[in-house]
């Protein structure tokens, strides 16, 4: 038996029966369907490679609820054996760290030079990236033909509400001629053009309507939202923080 284990470890891998198996019912996290396909996928290709953790405890599963009901759906049967990382905690620290190993403050976060250095020589799909993810990234793609006609539609329908408030600005001005010299307006008008000659939004895109749906809920905005102030949702961020 192994003599120089760091004392740090805090489990031991054991084979139990699936049936063993609890889901812990408190459990907050979830997947959408394409995440869950893109990890079905990756267990399919590659099988599974890393250990759920299990809490002897109270029986139930610590984290890998997702990866287990994959693993459940490929058996078709709940009376396989499984290699796991056997812990023993109390309920409340269970519920701690079922959080904690999901938090993404407690995980690291990409090198964005190293990532882009490995792209060329890897599936960066098979690696779990949309081609969002890739753009955000700057590893080149090809949009679909239906994406650029959508973004593109996006995009002129912005160009078209600036025109017009561009318009509707000029009309009003021109009415209130008469309480003010109208070379002066003009002024007024170019100066603020030469302030927003920059364009004022930006056009955000998701891999499906669900993660588009609940951006936009965490937010406190409607699902079917297409157009949401900058600066509303730059305070929503800060009181997030």
């Amino acid at each position: 038996m192994p003599t120089n284990i760091s004392k740090f470890q805090k489990f031991k891998t054991v084979t139990i029966n699936r049936k063993q198996i609890l889901n812990a019912p408190y459990n907050p996290r979830k997947i959408n369907s394409a995440n869950y396909i893109l990890l079905l996928k990756n267990i399919k290709r590659v099988g599974l490679i890393e250990t759920l953790v299990w809490n002897i405890t109270t029986g139930n599963i610590v984290s890998g609820h997702q990866r287990l009901k994959i693993l459940d759906e490929l058996e078709q049967r709940d009376d396989y054996d499984l290699d796991v990382a056997q812990v023993e905690q109390d309920l409340k620290t269970e519920k701690e760290q079922n959080i904690f190993m999901n938090n993404p403050n407690g995980q690291g976060e990409w090198n964005r030079d190293l990532l882009l250095q490995i792209a060329p020589e890897i599936d960066m799909k098979m690696a779990g990236f949309t081609d969002v993810d890739m753009s955000i990234l700057g590893v080149e793609f090809n949009l679909e033909s239906h994406q650029n006609e959508k973004v593109e539609n996006i995009i002129n329908e912005f160009d078209r509400i600036n025109a017009q408030n561009k318009t509707t600005a000029l009309e009003s001005a021109k009415k209130n001629e008469q309480h003010k010299d109208w070379k002066s307006v003009k002024n007024d008008i170019r100066e603020r053009d030469a302030l927003n000659s920059g364009e004022t939004y930006i056009v955000l895109t998701f891999d499906t309507v669900e993660k588009k749906e609940t951006f936009l809920s965490q937010f406190g905005f409607e699902p079917d939202d297409r157009y949401i102030k900058g600066e509303i949702l730059q305070k929503f961020i800060r009181e997030f923080q």
